[in-house]
């Protein structure tokens, strides 16, 4: 016996646990070096011991990921059939080719489901619905599921095809068409445009799983120009809306043009426990052709009818995120101040409120009017404050023509220097680097976060950092840089 065998199972599964991603909370978009040696140690421990080999191929199962190719996965799945319930993370659909029908056939045959004519139909055409609804079954214990809906239903960018696969093979197999493990959920549109939340078949996730935590609604250029469908019934699936406590719109659009707004108030209305609400929007200038076109910039839904959304979870609400990205407001005769700008009296009825990430685009007059509005109105962003908000982050427009606005940030050190908001402990500012040539038209396209800024921005953090002097308030201070490589998100 080795030394290893001879060790408890709980400490060998504590030793293997660390080459695993999912244990360690890392799933990397793309294949990386690390990824790829990690799991080749868990492969050759596999050959050398029968110990080692029942906990190796326990982690080897805890997640696979979209760029995996199926030939590899259903080769796991068909020769080792009880491990597939140690699967933890799924990221679908994987890879697939016409070659891998043969494997994902023997798996439907294994589990007496390839005669189900949509099963059939599906498996002839490679359609990434089969692989997906027989990895779903055969993967009953997964707590966290990734979908892109365009590559998994090329003709409508849906999950509906996939669902009622899944339920009709879980009917022929008798057992129940649920989820019950799963927590964590992201939903992405790839690279096309979405019919929006119903039309995507989102509500049918809930369906599967009456235990969710977090939904993560990834979106890519906004919405299709019109999305009627709205047919959303929240007592149906009333167990997982009760069960979430975090919800992320990151490029998924809230426009006048789609319902999705009214089907997000009854998410809210429903939810018991919300305590994370993220909106990052995908708009840009109105000069690009794709947002023109989509009709989003004239027709988003301005900040202030989105926290009027959210006041239904104010009771619970402890951290809030508000980015309407890049934008030139002042070429936008259809918006009016009124109907954009954050109240102050909205915010200040979420009484939990202990994060605040927002973009000044939300709450800052100045965006429309520059600095002819004048200084009286510099008191907005400590009126707007609730006092119960630990950490403040305040982005920078990150367009060119956007106006950095300091009175406001200058004015909340004054109250908090007074003591006015006693809670508060770190202030995070977004800049935007500044250009030695000023274009008002130019947009910065893809944008990371550095601590060295420019010399005009080292000006600026030079004030706000004398306006908090004797606070105790922790300020850091970054700049926004164009990035060819990431996007903001």
């Amino acid at each position: 016996m080795s030394r290893l065998e001879s060790l408890p199972v709980e400490m060998v599964d504590r030793i293997f646990s660390y080459l695993c991603h999912h244990c360690n909370n890392t799933y990397p978009e793309f294949p990386t070096s690390d990824l790829r040696r990690d799991n080749e140690a868990l492969f050759q421990l596999t050959r050398t011991s029968r110990t080692c080999r029942r906990v190796a191929l326990r982690f080897l199962f805890h997640s696979f990921y979209r760029y995996e190719e199926v030939r590899y996965i259903f080769k796991m799945f068909n020769a080792h059939q009880d491990f597939a319930q140690c699967t933890r993370a799924l990221f679908l659909p994987f890879r697939s080719a016409f070659l891998d029908i043969p494997l994902v056939r023997s798996t439907a045959e294994r589990l007496s489901v390839a005669n189900i004519k949509a099963c059939e139909y599906t498996l002839r055409y490679n359609h990434p619905s089969a692989e997906a609804s027989l990895a779903l079954t055969l993967c009953c214990n997964v707590k966290r599921l990734q979908i892109t809906l365009d590559t998994l239903d090329r003709s409508r960018a849906s999950f509906k095809s996939t669902f009622h696969l899944f339920k009709r093979i879980a009917e022929q197999r008798g057992t129940p068409a649920v989820l019950q493990s799963l927590e964590h959920l992201e939903v992405r549109t790839g690279f096309q445009p979405t019919d929006g939340i119903v039309a995507s078949g989102v509500p049918l996730f809930f369906e599967l799983s009456p235990r969710l935590n977090v939904l993560i609604l990834r979106g890519r250029d906004g919405f299709k120009p019109k999305c009627l469908e709205k047919v959303f019934f929240a007592e149906n699936v009333r167990p997982a809306l009760e069960s979430l406590f975090e919800i992320q719109m990151i490029g998924w659009d809230l426009t006048r043009r789609s319902t999705d707004s009214y089907v997000l108030e009854q998410f809210l209305t429903s939810t018991k426990r919300l305590r994370t609400f993220k909106y990052l929007s995908s708009v840009k200038n109105p000069d690009l052709v794709s947002d023109w076109e989509l009709g989003l910039f004239h027709h988003e839904y301005p900040p202030q009818h989105l926290i009027n959304i959210l006041l239904g979870v104010k009771p619970t609400l402890q951290h809030l995120t508000l980015d309407f990205g890049e934008r030139g407001l002042t070429r936008d005769p259809s918006l009016d101040t009124h109907d954009i700008i954050i109240d102050c009296r909205q915010l200040k009825q979420f009484t939990n409120l202990e994060t605040l990430e927002i973009d000044q685009f939300c709450y800052c007059p100045h965006q429309l009017g520059g600095l002819n509005r004048g200084r009286e109105k510099a008191t907005y962003l400590a009126d707007m404050l609730p006092i119960t908000v630990r950490k403040l982050t305040i982005s920078f427009p990150r367009y060119r023509g956007g106006h950095q606005c300091l009175d406001c940030i200058l004015h909340l050190g004054q109250r908090v220097v007074d003591r006015d908001f006693p809670l508060l402990e770190d202030i995070d500012i977004h800049a935007r680097a500044a250009t030695p040539v000023y274009d008002p038209d130019r947009v910065v396209d893809a944008i990371t976060l550095v601590d060295d800024g420019e010399q005009d921005s080292r000006i600026q953090r030079i004030r706000i950092e004398k306006a908090f002097i004797g606070s105790g308030v922790v300020i850091k201070y970054r700049s926004w840089v164009k990035d060819k490589f990431e996007e903001y998100w």
